[in-house]
């Protein structure tokens, strides 16, 4: 049986506020991923998943998010965010994920 896992955007800090969408610039906030993810398994991501952030090649974070895979947290699908979705918008580079409160690569 394949993994199954989603992911949710809950803050976009490049772009945190509505009133830029005049610039063509709308927040991602709920952007969720895969594809193929129910809507129980975005619904256990934003309620039992793990957080994580999309960070650049200059060390920036982009986003941040809670992701959550029938495999638990240490599965490749917590790679999911930044292969589904980081990688392609913001040419995001590094996943991390928040562990005891501190900020660590997967």
């Amino acid at each position: 049986m394949a993994s199954r896992y989603a992911w949710v955007i809950t803050q976009d800090l490049d772009n945190p506020y509505d009133e830029d969408t005049d610039l063509g610039l709308p927040t991602r906030v709920g952007v969720a991923g895969p594809g193929s993810a129910t809507d129980e398994d975005v619904r256990r991501a934003l309620t039992e998943g793990a957080f994580f952030r999309l960070l650049d090649d200059d060390g920036n974070p982009y986003y941040i998010g809670r992701c959550w895979s029938i495999d638990g947290p240490g599965c490749e699908d917590m790679f999911g965010p930044l292969d589904d979705y980081g990688r392609a918008d913001v040419g995001a580079t590094e996943i991390q994920y928040r562990v005891n409160g501190d900020w660590q690569p997967l």
